[in-house]
């Protein structure tokens, strides 16, 4: 059983290493989110120490432009209430790591720091946040409550629609289950060990 435990770890641990928190395909918006808060699609997370958000934003859609931000909650729910005329465009977001897809899968090894992306036509991005980063490529962790995010633009004739994907993950559980099998499969090992040993120490004292 200890062994078992012990294999298990790993395995389970790898499972749980991303909780999905949100998942939006096809997600329309209108492209009044452009001038106004109230019309943003808005997505509230929670980071906690040493937690990270990963993000997953992509347009399929032709004549179709949408952006994505992350500002703290408190700032949203500042600019919410004044809803000036552009607020979604003009606010300043915080940074966050982006890279593009390879072959082999994503992340791309090759990522670099933003404060919003903007996915046209066959546009993917992956995305990494943890609170906070500065311009070049490093992100850190400054836990708390966030708002993602996300307006557009839809350049065809009349139409108003801007359609987007968007799936966002949090760090699970996967350090602390690893550590839970580890140390019960470990334990049930000691125990067999000591159970053995005083089986033999009785059969030599019987004898």
């Amino acid at each position: 059983m200890g062994l078992l435990f012990l294999i298990l770890g790993p395995i389970v641990g790898e499972m749980a290493e991303k909780v999905l928190i949100h998942d939006e395909s096809n997600k329309l918006v209108d492209q009044e989110s452009e001038k106004s808060f109230h019309n943003v699609d808005p997505y509230e997370i929670n980071i906690k120490k040493n937690q990270k958000i990963t993000i997953k934003f992509s347009v399929y859609s032709q004549n179709v432009t949408a952006s994505l931000k992350i500002v703290g909650k408190g700032l949203f729910d500042s600019e919410y209430q004044k809803n000036d005329t552009y607020g979604p465009q003009n606010v300043s977001g915080r940074y966050f790591l982006i890279s593009r897809p390879t072959w082999s899968g994503d992340p791309s090894q090759y990522g670099y720091t933003q404060t919003v992306v903007s996915c046209v036509q066959d546009d993917f991005y992956y995305i990494e946040f943890m609170g906070d980063g500065s311009s070049g490529n490093t992100i850190w962790n400054e836990p708390g409550d966030y708002v993602i995010f996300v307006y557009g633009s839809n350049s065809f004739n009349m139409s108003t629609e801007v359609i987007y994907n968007i799936e966002i993950y949090k760090d699970g559980p996967s350090i602390q289950i690893k550590k839970w099998f580890s140390s019960i499969g470990w334990a049930l090992i000691i125990i067999a060990g000591l159970v053995i040993i005083n089986n033999s120490i009785k059969k030599i004292r019987s004898g």
